[in-house]
């Protein structure tokens, strides 16, 4: 999967480069851009069908997300699922829901997306209580209420946005290490500000899931005590 990193890495070169520019010259990067993902996600694709033991849980995260970008959202959306289908641990089944997530709101599921964010965020707090890890699992708990709070944001449903804002907040401030808590605080800031929305101190439940999620206060002392 190196070579959709790759091309996603020059493609934010060329945006940089071009500061806007829409000459022939720069329009013709971008499709080339786009052309060789297209032939990239094509030949995933075959290899997918064809040794389909030897494709993992997060190649088929990077295949869904090129086959979305080509414009191919039934295709993409065959490899969100197998992503969630076979995913190898815990952790990676909790990425893979969120990802999938992610692309349902895209596509205005919004409630079929909540029930897999809240079903991603179970699955890391049920890991957090069997290992009692305060850095790397709790910081992906907050990305999951993160990327939620952002995708409700962008979907128009401000109240959603900020429960899942809140608990993010709360899980962030959870986290052990100083700096990863810190840089975790502050790129929230930046999201409260990009969406317009400004936190009060009053905790909440999961957006859409408030019968099927403890508060945020009692999530949190559950998670570090």
């Amino acid at each position: 999967m190196k070579e959709f990193r790759d091309l996603d890495q020059e493609m934010v070169k060329l945006r940089r480069e071009s500061q806007g520019d829409r000459s022939q010259v720069t329009r013709a990067g971008f499709r080339s851009i786009n052309g060789r993902r297209r032939i990239l996600a094509s030949n995933a694709v075959c290899l997918t069908k064809h040794l389909p033991d030897l494709v993992s849980d997060v190649e088929h995260t990077e295949i869904a997300s090129a086959l979305l970008i080509s414009g191919d959202r039934l295709a993409a959306e065959e490899h969100y699922k197998l992503a969630v289908k076979y995913s190898t641990s815990t952790v990676f089944h909790a990425y893979t829901l969120r990802t999938y997530a992610i692309f349902l709101f895209e596509t205005s599921r919004y409630d079929s997306g909540r029930e897999l964010f809240d079903r991603a965020a179970k699955l890391q707090q049920d890991e957090l209580k069997k290992i009692g890890d305060k850095g790397s699992l709790l910081y992906a708990l907050g990305e999951t209420y993160e990327r939620w709070a952002s995708v409700e944001a962008y979907a128009g449903f401000h109240a959603e946005a900020e429960q899942a804002l809140k608990l993010a907040k709360t899980t962030y401030e959870a986290v052990a290490y100083p700096r990863w808590r810190g840089d975790a605080l502050d790129n929230l800031k930046d999201l409260e500000v990009s969406v317009g929305i400004a936190l009060t101190s009053t905790p909440g439940s999961s957006p859409g899931f408030s019968g099927s999620s403890a508060t945020v206060s009692n999530q949190t002392s559950q998670l570090t005590n």
